[in-house]
C-alpha cells in the first residue's frame, strides 16, 4: 500500500542508533541523518551511470566530493566502496536506517543488498521527481520500491524537490 509519511521533509526521519547512507556524494543529506553511528557509502568514482550528474563529473571532482563529504559529516565513517562491497561488511539486521540514493538505475540491486541488513526503516530518494524531465529517476525507483512486500510511505517536500520513500520493515504488511 502507498501511504503518506506522518512528517514532511527527509530531514525529519526519526533518530536511530545505526544508519547507512548509500550514495553520499558531498554529504548534504548525511548531515541531516540523526543517529549515533553513521556510515556513508560511496565509491566516489566517475563514469558509473550515464545521465547522473555526479557520475559525469571528472575523477578529480569526485575526489573533491569525497573531501567535502568528510567535512560535512566529520562524525561519520566514510566507506569508499561499492554498495555490494559495503553491504558485505554489515551483519544481517544490524542497521536501523538505510537510505539509498546511489545509482538509481540499479536501485533494485541496492534494495536486495541492504534489505537483509536493515532492522528498521529502509528508505531512499527520488521516488517522485517533480519538475524533472520524464519523471527523473522515479522511472527506476518506483517499480523497485513498489515491488517490496511492505507498505511504502512517501515523504513529501515543502520545496517541490524529489520525494523520499521508506518502508518500516518492523511492520510488515505480508
Amino acid at each position: 500500500m502507498l501511504l503518506q509519511a506522518p512528517f514532511i521533509g527527509r530531514h525529519n526521519f526519526p533518530k536511530c542508533d545505526v544508519a547507512v547512507e548509500v550514495g553520499t556524494h558531498r554529504g548534504a543529506f548525511a548531515r541531516c541523518i540523526r543517529c549515533n553511528k553513521l556510515c556513508c557509502v560511496d565509491h566516489w568514482l566517475a563514469g558509473y551511470c550515464s545521465g547522473d550528474p555526479a557520475s559525469e563529473r571528472p575523477q578529480s571532482q569526485r575526489e573533491s566530493d569525497m573531501a567535502e563529504a568528510a567535512v560535512a559529516v566529520p562524525h561519520a565513517t566514510l566507506l569508499r566502496l561499492s554498495s555490494a562491497e559495503a553491504a558485505a561488511t554489515f551483519a544481517d539486521t544490524s542497521v536501523d536506517f538505510v537510505y539509498i540514493d546511489a545509482d538509481h538505475t540499479r536501485i533494485a540491486e541496492d534494495i536486495a543488498l541492504w534489505l537483509p541488513k536493515c532492522r528498521g526503516l529502509l528508505a531512499g530518494h527520488d521516488f517522485l521527481c517533480p519538475n524533472e524531465a520524464d519523471g527523473g529517476w522515479g522511472k527506476w525507483v518506483q517499480p523497485a520500491v513498489l515491488a517490496l512486500p511492505y507498505d511504502v510511505y512517501l515523504v513529501l517536500e515543502h520545496d517541490n524537490s524529489p520525494w523520499s520513500w521508506y518502508c518500516d520493515i518492523r511492520r510488515s504488511s505480508c
